[in-house]
């Protein structure tokens, strides 16, 4: 197959069960995180297969190249990538800003009671340092904690957040990455994935050998170029996916085959865990869960592409945001031992309203404010040529949620 060439998108062109499946990533951090905190009590072992959420979120990564490669697979000129980024900011943004209302809370109880020890257990920090706390504020409100590996900058607010910089940082090379990747041949897009898959670990190796120690687990794990690698998987899947993927996965068991040639491989990873970080192995397999994931089933829906699951998939994001602030508040309240499922369970309830009520409303309003401010006339381009499926045009041309 030439690299250049590729079949026709025919039938459905949205991926329910991807969407389901980003429930049940951001499901396995709800988990990790309100185990962690006390709230919930999970056998050790579970936790461990889990990686304490970590893999989850390198999957989310896997699964942000995907989505955006499918969804833009011609991207150029400079009103395409002013839509596209203007889609972006819409996308994390207002969520981002009330996650960040979220926490507050629980800063300003930490500080206000010293003798808690709030302060140390939830944000690593001795006391409540105006700078500390304003830079750490400031870090979060323009997402970029995670280029910070210092637990007193990541911490405060939303500890979480740390994955939006790495997002933003691949939503800035993306058009990038989208215009060169989908030109080339399958053997040179290898090439590129090997070369950057080397870097990832050869880069992990170092920040374990020189970092400080109290910088290691911070670098390894959040730090934005060591997870580079899962976003170009997942980009160099999409395009195998639009380039024939999905008719060759659609015939016989070929679907079923691919998903056990993920699915084995990544329990028995998850189960021992031969190397540290986990995720380093698991990229190139999510990549080929995806693409199975991604082919629906002949007749029937899969249990990820059932309306419930789609519904909880739209409100990953929200989940993912919101849970860390919300675990605050709820340890502020202090539960009764036994309660924390049932918080657990009305976060996720939470995280559907918020994605219903506030988070469509605001990514609409946020995308049409942004595209406002951009200069009349700006970048009027003619639509593009799309090289992954000839005869379509160029921008969001799918309607999977991104």
């Amino acid at each position: 197959m030439r690299g250049y060439t590729a079949a026709p998108i025919r039938g459905d062109t949205t991926l329910p069960a991807l969407t389901g499946l980003r429930f049940l990533a951001a499901l396995a951090v709800l988990i990790s995180h309100f185990n962690h905190r006390g709230l919930i009590s999970v056998p050790a072992g579970v936790i461990e297969f889990l990686d304490g959420g970590r893999t989850a979120v390198a999957l989310f990564f896997v699964l942000s190249g995907f989505i955006l490669a499918y969804n833009y697979p011609g991207l150029s000129g400079s009103a395409e990538r002013t839509r596209f980024y203007a889609s972006r900011i819409a996308r994390i943004y207002p969520v981002t800003l009330l996650a960040l209302g979220l926490g507050a809370i629980g800063v300003s109880y930490a500080a206000t009671h010293p003798d808690s020890g709030r302060l140390l257990d939830w944000y690593s920090l001795e006391e409540a340092s105006p700078f500390a706390l304003g830079t750490s504020f400031l870090a979060q409100a323009t997402m970029t904690t995670a280029w910070f590996p210092v637990a007193a900058v990541t911490q405060p607010w939303n500890g979480s957040a740390w994955s939006i910089g790495c997002e933003v940082l691949f939503y800035a090379l993306f058009p990038l990455l989208i215009v060169k990747l989908r030109k080339l041949r399958f053997k040179h897009i290898a090439y590129i994935l090997i070369g950057a898959w080397i870097f990832q670990m050869l880069a992990i190796r170092a920040a374990i050998s020189f970092a400080p120690a109290e910088q290691v687990g911070l670098l390894v794990y959040q730090f934005p170029v060591l997870h580079l690698f899962e976003f170009l998987v997942g980009i160099a899947a999409a395009i195998v996916f639009l380039r024939g993927g999905r008719e060759w996965l659609s015939r016989g068991s070929r679907r079923r085959l691919v998903l056990a040639a993920a699915l084995v491989p990544l329990t028995l990873l998850s189960l021992f865990q031969p190397v540290a970080p986990a995720y380093v192995l698991m990229g190139p397999l999510f990549a080929v869960l995806i693409l199975g994931l991604a082919v629906n089933p002949a007749g029937r829906r899969s249990f990820l592409a059932r309306r419930p699951m789609i519904l909880l998939g739209e409100a990953s994001f929200a989940l993912y945001m919101i849970h860390a602030p919300l675990m605050m508040i709820f340890m502020i309240a202090d539960p009764p031992e036994g309660a924390g499922w049932l918080l657990m369970a009305g976060t996720v309830g939470l995280s559907i309203a918020v994605f219903r009520w506030f988070e469509t409303p605001a990514r609409h309003w946020t995308r049409a404010a942004v595209l406002r401010m951009v200069p009349s006339g700006w970048g009027r381009d003619r639509p593009a040529v799309n090289l992954l499926v000839p005869g379509k045009p160029s921008g969001p041309v799918n309607t999977v949620e991104d």
